[in-house]
């Protein structure tokens, strides 16, 4: 199987951004240029959820791994775009933000999961970094 070269994601990011904040309204950080997780930020729902190098375009149709054909989505972004072409997949980003974002869901569960062991005082069971995050809040 051939190996297909792809962009770095800081090369998509500088290719997008102005496109997606100005056209898209989508509210990429100002400050981008140089953070170390920028390109973690998916262009479509705007979670700081890790992304992966998205086709818009599938090469199956055609696409190619050009900076112009590939966008940064989150994982759950990703799979939720995988069907959508043309105006279809245009018009999806433009109405994604973290509320309807697969991303936001999946955190909103573990916080939910979270938050009941820490009812039902399951210490144990909540990993040490979250209890103490858990308590640092309770205790503001």
């Amino acid at each position: 199987m051939k190996k297909h070269k792809m962009p770095k994601a800081t090369e998509i990011l500088n290719h997008w951004y102005k496109t997606l904040t100005e056209n898209y309204g989508k509210g990429l950080d100002d400050d981008w240029s140089g953070k170390p997780n920028a390109t973690f930020i998916c262009f479509a729902c705007n979670m700081d959820a890790g992304t992966e190098r998205c086709h818009i375009l599938p090469r199956c149709e055609g696409g190619s791994d050009e900076v112009h054909n590939l966008h940064l989505l989150c994982k759950e972004c990703h799979l939720e775009s995988e069907t959508l072409s043309g105006d279809v997949y245009w018009q999806w980003l433009q109405s994604k933000d973290y509320s309807n974002s697969g991303s936001f869901l999946r955190v909103w569960n573990k916080a939910k999961i979270m938050a009941q062991l820490h009812k039902e005082q399951k210490f144990s069971i909540i990993p040490p970094d979250v209890l103490v995050g858990i308590n640092n809040f309770l205790n503001t």
